[in-house]
């Protein structure tokens, strides 16, 4: 007994359930992404302290139409890299502005290194960028638990909404300022 196949119609069966297959993957993904990403409020709700000891909560977005988090570390060179331009955008455009994290000064109990909140605070002064960084706390632990990779970035709006997704890398100008005139319109 022989068996032909006909390749063609194999082809074509398999080639439209894979096209049925990420279609529905491309549905689902849009819909998790609508939910996930836009209007979560991911910073409506927060305080925590900044290296000078103020305490700042979700008002601060209040001032600007558009925020930009930007979690750093002491040890993260991109970091520092980025800081000057993000500095210079806050300047440059009226209504946004920067908030800063910084990850690395506190111990697993809490207790921030007198030594890392002394080098936060040279890098600080040395990149000029005059915002605010906050020390971590539970509630920045929604927006945090994304920052596996530094520096970190997201936009929120004025009630802490996270607009587009976060970004890893330091980023460019031109990508910076594509992002902020996208989120200011």
């Amino acid at each position: 007994m022989i068996i032909i196949l006909d390749f063609q119609n194999i082809y074509s069966y398999y080639l439209g359930m894979i096209k049925r297959t990420f279609t529905v993957l491309l549905i689902l993904l849009s819909l998790v992404s609508a939910s996930v990403f836009a209007g979560n409020g991911i910073l409506s709700s927060f305080s925590a302290t900044d290296l000078d000891g103020k305490q700042i909560d979700e008002s601060y977005l209040k001032a600007k139409d558009l925020t930009l988090v930007f979690v750093w570390g002491t040890y993260c060179g991109y970091c520092r890299q980025e800081m000057p331009t993000l500095e210079k955008l806050s300047a440059e455009y009226e209504n946004f502005q920067i908030l800063g994290v910084v990850t690395d000064l506190q111990d697993k109990k809490g207790n921030v290194s007198a030594s890392q909140l002394a080098k936060a605070n040279q890098i600080i002064k040395q990149t000029g960028i005059s915002a605010p960084s906050l020390l971590p706390n539970e509630s920045l632990a929604k927006m945090l638990k994304n920052a596996y990779a530094l520096p970190y970035a997201i936009f929120v709006d004025k009630d802490g909404n996270q607009m587009g997704i976060g970004r890893y890398g330091m980023q460019s100008e031109a990508a910076l300022r594509k992002d902020i005139e996208r989120f200011l319109k």
